[in-house]
């Protein structure tokens, strides 16, 4: 059925797939496992404080929110929904 010069085409382009699996495995780990910092490049910024906080939410249904947001200054009410976010008000706090 199969002869000698066919089964070793089949033998080497498998082990050809293996060793190409295995290199990418061998990447993937490395990456995961020593990190991918110096290669982002946004890294997190651990030294200065957050400015945004989510103050209230209140879910209208089940596709849109209305969110609270203080930024220090200002606070911000914003309807949130799958098509656009829609800035309701803002104002000085107090």
């Amino acid at each position: 059925m199969f002869d000698t010069v066919d089964l070793t085409k089949w033998v080497w382009a498998i082990l050809a797939l293996l060793l190409m699996f295995g290199g990418l495995f061998g990447v993937l780990h490395a990456l995961r496992r020593y990190g991918t910092a110096k290669w982002q490049t946004r890294t997190k910024n651990t030294d200065t404080p957050k400015r945004l906080k989510i103050v209230d939410s209140l879910n209208l249904d089940l596709r849109r929110s209305i969110i609270l947001v203080d930024d220090g200054i200002e606070e911000h009410t914003i309807l949130l929904s799958p098509q656009a976010e829609t800035l309701i008000s803002s104002k000085k706090k107090l």
